[in-house]
């Protein structure tokens, strides 16, 4: 007896048979290729953040938050550490009593340090730490004691998370970082949203 098949059908038993067939070594290399969803675990990161910025202590009670912005290349020496290399600027109105006049001041820091990352799938937790020099100009906020003009070595501390997004090598972090200076009155204080993405190795 004839069993007629129907152009649908016959198209349903062609996939049926390909999906039963096992894939090659080359197709295998093919589809890893084309895999975005891992994320790049080590690698050359260029990255660059904005957010407001505000200082703790005197500094912050004679001034206001105000926008920070930030530069930073990293690399990675392992899965779990990578040296990096920082420029944060930001800018804070004052809020002292008249005279003087009110006004704003600038915040430049340039740092080396050190970031210690926990990965957990497409999502990485970090903490950071590092020295470097601070400079706040012009210096307006004339009853603080020690915050010059001049160059100010500085330390920093922060860290915050990050994801890894489905374009491999992309990445988003929200993250958090204390600045201050080791002679120096105030620490600066910047959160903010952080566009990164990695060179794998």
């Amino acid at each position: 007896m004839a069993v007629r098949l129907s152009t649908g059908s016959l198209a349903w038993l062609l996939l049926a048979a390909l999906a039963g067939q096992p894939v090659r070594a080359g197709e295998e290399a093919d589809l890893a290729a084309c895999d975005t969803s891992l994320p790049a675990v080590r690698g050359l990161s260029v990255s660059a953040g904005t957010g407001p910025a505000l200082w703790a202590g005197e500094v912050g009670e004679a001034s206001r938050p105000g926008p920070a912005f930030s530069l930073s290349v990293a690399y990675d020496l392992f899965d779990w550490l990578a040296v990096e290399a920082g420029w944060h600027t930001g800018s804070n109105d004052t809020a002292q009593p008249y005279p003087p006049a009110p006004g704003s001041f600038a915040t430049q820091v340039a740092l080396l340090g050190m970031k210690l990352r926990w990965l957990l799938g497409s999502w990485d937790l970090f903490a950071r730490g590092g020295v470097g020099f601070r400079w706040v100009y012009p210096n307006i906020l004339l009853r603080i004691e020690n915050l010059a003009e001049g160059t100010q070595l500085a330390w920093s501390a922060g860290g915050g998370v990050g994801w890894y997004t489905p374009i491999r090598g992309l990445w988003l972090a929200a993250e958090s970082l204390a600045c201050g200076a080791i002679d120096g009155n105030g620490i600066w204080i910047s959160t903010r949203l952080v566009l990164g993405y990695t060179f794998p190795l």
